[in-house]
């Protein structure tokens, strides 16, 4: 039993933080229960949105965290359902590096932040109090936003009271105006009010005055009522006897007021009670009584004063009318009342006055807040951009296999990134020194003469401590470094490409395209695009020595083939040398001549299972003996089917006697429907044979083998090809006076 309303008082948010999270994977809650310490966050773990939906109270969860490692429904089934509240608690994504994607759409879509559980402990800390910080704000402010909606509600009651009050000078009217006041001003379900016989002393229920138009009273009457009534009036009785208002809070307490009396709730029980005296110069002319505050558990603020202020108005009135009837001046008692009054209005004014400045107070803090996160939000935009550009790159760079290619592109992607005016890749070579292996933004000079050896420099310094760095004044460090990078530079950045905690080279940007220097975010993405870049490079290594040891082992096999056939020796060697000229007279590129140069040296490596008495016959073939020589193609084919990165070859192999006519074997292809690889392969292929003997006729002149290929273009050679050949012939001064 209290006679005072407890008076609730700004918290600073709970120590211990509540958090409930729902996981995709037990081994990402495990690493984030060793981020979370016990003793600050209070951690519950559910596995789907249902339960999550079930376990969810927007007034005690803090945080809610959502693990979106593994993508499934559940996730946006968690998340649809923490939205639904009307204030839901902040959501933050969680995953491990695989799952930068999820976590980015999450956040787009209205997730509160995200982290890695890979991250330090500090920075998921860190993100997860200030999502329970800004959640706590948001809810103080609803509740100060719907507190003073109340008190202005209230304040407007209590004025059209007081100016109706004025006016009133009937007992009936103003025990009615006083009921309906309290009970809207208080929103409760129980309103009572009791008057002193003057005669008797005794207090008497206004519901029992016999008034011709009904009484006033404006009591929810249900099961029970009589016995709520007797409680009722004891408490009225208790407020007259110790002469000031009466707070119960609880049903016991209330109860206790008559010890004979058993009200369970489902009875019309009364679960809490406030009264206020109807004073005027200290004498009681009666007592308010109210219970059971309607959508709290308790009455709540400043309930109390708010009764006190309608009772002494209700006395005010009360006492008027008795003075006009001989008792005491109703002018002077209107005036006291008018004074205390306002009075009490200008004290909730100021009361109010100043909850406004703290709520503009807090709403200035809230806005700073919001701009804070919106500036961070755009930075954190900017750094998932850059993200995306870094994964982008990363793909690209990491499926090229090309060694120089390769280098090539990270260049390129590198300067694109950071608008660099300048990008060089430097790489050790086998003394240890490093020499520019590819550049953008170098004369050809540079890049050749270059060379810095480990310490020399800040290339140099970078190779030898494995530190990137960075200097934004290239300038203000000259005078104390030798100059030894042989081109103009104001800011640079250098970091080492390192394999296994071996530096193999660096990476180095001048100069910002359009001015300004580079900064620590700079020097943070080219960190992380050195990281892939020394990967993709090593990967590039490690391919090429992988598939030269794949094409030695082959050419030694074709090498042994041909050393035991004095007649061939040599014969692919010389294929592919004829090849390449033609593929440099018809400008191919790069890559085309890779293919040629392979299937050059491999083109007849189908032959190592014919039998040598087919392949050095002297005589004609037989029918059988030819659908066995045309066999070597495929089988070929088949040899090499193995290796990948000979796909265009094995095209090239199988393709090799095909005909522009569509003579040719083992599929009948014509012209354009042959690669020019192959095209070229067949005119190089068929001179070489032409001009060596073979064991069923003698070597042509080189006039002879021309005269042939350009009799047979157009049916079985490409002429283009053919006219190559011969222009290459006659350049190296192969052919005769006559023929020229």
């Amino acid at each position: 039993m209290t006679n005072k309303i407890h008076k609730s008082s700004d918290s600073h948010g709970p120590k211990v933080l509540r958090l409930l999270l729902r996981q995709s994977s037990r081994k990402l809650t495990g690493k984030l229960r060793k981020a979370l310490p016990r003793s600050i966050f209070q951690m519950e773990v559910v596995n789907t949105g249902d339960e999550l939906a079930e376990r969810m109270d927007g007034d005690t969860v803090d945080v809610i965290l959502l693990d979106v490692s593994a993508p499934t429904m559940e996730n946006k089934k968690s998340f649809d359902a923490v939205r639904s509240l009307s204030i839901p608690p902040p959501v933050l994504v969680y995953g491990d590096n695989a799952s930068f994607d999820t976590m980015i759409s999450f956040i787009k879509h209205g997730a509160h932040g995200m982290f890695s559980v890979d991250d330090a402990p500090d920075i998921i800390i860190n993100a997860v109090r200030r999502a329970a910080r800004n959640h706590h704000l948001v809810k103080e402010n609803v509740h100060l936003k719907e507190s003073i909606v109340s008190k202005r509600k209230t304040i407007g009651i209590l004025e059209r009271f007081g100016e109706a009050m004025s006016t009133v000078f009937d007992v009936r009217k103003i025990m009615d105006l006083t009921l309906r006041v309290a009970r809207r001003a208080l929103d409760c379900e129980v309103c009572r009010l009791f008057l002193v016989d003057n005669d008797t002393g005794e207090l008497v229920d206004s519901k029992d005055l016999e008034y011709d138009e009904g009484h006033p009273q404006l009591e929810l009457w249900i099961a029970g009522g009589k016995d709520r009534g007797r409680l009722l009036k004891g408490a009225a009785e208790l407020t007259i006897e110790n002469g000031q208002a009466l707070y119960l809070n609880s049903a016991e307490d209330i109860i206790a007021l008559e010890g004979d009396i058993e009200l369970p709730p489902e009875e019309g029980g009364l679960y809490n009670l406030l009264t206020a005296p109807l004073l005027v110069k200290g004498r009681a002319l009666g007592v308010i009584v109210v219970a059971n505050r309607l959508g709290c558990p308790d009455f709540i603020g400043d309930d109390d004063e708010v009764l006190m202020s309608i009772a002494r108005q209700t006395a005010f009135a009360l006492a008027g009318i008795r003075s006009l009837e001989g008792e005491e001046s109703f002018q002077e008692q209107l005036g006291e009342q008018v004074q205390t009054t306002t009075a009490k209005l200008k004290e909730r004014n100021l009361f109010l006055q100043k909850r406004l400045e703290e709520k503009a107070d807090a709403n200035t803090k809230i806005k700073a807040m919001a701009e804070e996160i919106r500036e961070k939000n755009h930075s954190l935009k900017d750094m998932i951009e850059q993200f995306k550009v870094i994964h982008e790159i990363s793909q690209v760079i990491g499926s090229e296999l090309e060694n120089e290619t390769l280098i090539k592109k990270i260049i390129s992607e590198t300067a694109s990134l950071l608008r660099a005016e300048t990008v060089s890749i430097m790489l050790k070579d086998t003394e240890g020194s490093l020499t520019i292996r590819h550049a953008v933004g170098l004369s050809a000079e540079v890049i050749k003469n270059t060379r810095v050896k480990p310490g020399e420099g800040i290339s140099g310094w970078v190779a030898e401590e494995g530190k990137p760095i960075l200097v934004r004044d290239v300038k203000s460090i000259r005078k104390d470094l030798p100059d030894i990078t042989r081109y103009h530079s104001d800011s640079l950045l250098c970091v080492p490409l390192k394999i296994k905690g071996r530096v193999s080279g660096i990476l180095n940007v001048t100069n910002r395209i359009g001015g300004g220097s580079f900064d620590e975010k700079d020097l943070f993405l080219l960190t992380i695009l050195g990281s892939h870049a020394a990967t993709a490079i090593e990967n590039a290594k490690l391919y090429g020595t992988i598939r030269d040891n794949y094409f030695n082992t082959i050419k030694a096999l074709v090498n042994a083939v041909e050393a035991k056939d004095s007649w061939t020796k040599d014969h692919s060697e010389n294929v592919t040398n004829y090849s390449l000229k033609i593929a440099d007279f018809l400008g191919l590129s790069d890559e085309q001549k890779d293919i040629i140069r392979y299937a050059g040296v491999l083109h007849d490596i189908g032959k190592i299972v014919i039998s040598s008495t087919i392949t050095d016959k002297p005589d004609s073939l037989t029918n059988d003996e030819w659908e066995v020589i045309r066999e070597h193609p495929l089988i070929g084919q088949r040899i090499l089917d193995p290796i990948d990165f000979l796909e265009p070859v094995k095209i090239c192999i199988q393709t090799h006697h095909e005909r522009c006519d569509g003579s040719g074997y083992p599929f009948g292809l014509k012209a354009h429907e042959i690669p020019l690889e192959t095209r070229i392969l067949s005119v190089a292929d068929a001179y070489d044979a032409m001009v060596h003997s073979r064991p069923y006729r003698e070597a042509l002149t080189i006039n002879e083998a021309v005269t042939e290929l350009k009799r047979s273009s157009g049916a079985q050679f490409d002429p283009a090809v053919v006219n190559g050949l011969v222009r290459i012939i006659e350049a190296e001064g192969l052919l005769t006076a006559p023929e020229q």
